[in-house]
């Protein structure tokens, strides 16, 4: 009877406990929680505490404002946060997809070369560096701009990489105005001389086996 009781009333609570523990660290989830009588006794005031703490954790994760994916070494999503489940177009609450990074994190056109990473094995290149810039695929099919820091962290026993993505959508378009008004006339929105000047150095450039001449007339128009 002793042994029923001290099973039933310790030891299977525990078990369930140390259960929850490794689910969370073989499945590379915050979600789970122990389970909780609600009682005053030690191991109940410990599954409270142990909750709290993932509630914890959980809420600071979901809260930052820019797009968190936690992976394996193979780019299996893991854990998201809440801008990466609006990105993923799904629910805070919902199941993640069985879904790679790199179908949502892809690397822009001019991100230039980088070194190989299992994750992004299947990219004609794929990165070394912790800091580059990346498109974040939406289900609406448009593509944020994001800057994207990624970290490998040690997560019980298991080696995991975490993303970071911050939208710079207005860095770009801020970008974009500075380069126009470099390349073009404010008041009539025409090229000016240095954008010809960029323009013509690039044509002199330009190999040409076919013989053919280039000219050059320019006109002043003031007043």
């Amino acid at each position: 009877v002793v042994m029923i009781l001290l099973n039933n009333l310790i030891l299977g609570r525990l078990e369930k406990l140390r259960s929850v523990s490794e689910g969370i660290l073989s499945e590379g989830t915050i979600s789970l929680r122990a389970p909780d009588s609600g009682g005053r006794d030690e191991i109940s005031v410990l599954s409270s505490s142990f909750n709290t703490l993932l509630d914890t954790l959980e809420s600071l994760l979901s809260d930052i404002p820019d797009v968190l994916f936690i992976c394996d070494p193979e780019g299996k999503v893991l854990i998201a946060n809440a801008e990466a489940r609006k990105a993923l177009g799904i629910d805070r609450h919902a199941p993640l997809p069985d879904a790679l990074v790199t179908s949502i994190l892809k690397p822009s056109s001019n991100r230039g070369k980088y070194g190989n990473k299992e994750f992004w094995a299947d990219q004609s290149d794929s990165l070394t560096r912790e800091v580059y810039e990346a498109v974040v695929a939406r289900p609406d099919g448009k593509g944020a701009p994001a800057e994207v820091r990624w970290h490998e962290i040690t997560y019980g026993k298991r080696s995991l990489v975490l993303f970071l993505a911050r939208d710079i959508t207005e860095r770009k378009n801020f970008e974009q105005r500075l380069a126009r008004k470099a390349y073009y006339d404010d008041l009539t929105g025409l090229p000016n001389r240095a954008a010809f000047i960029e323009d013509l150095n690039k044509h002199l450039k330009v190999k040409d086996d076919s013989g053919d001449a280039m000219s050059a007339a320019i006109l002043n128009l003031d007043r």
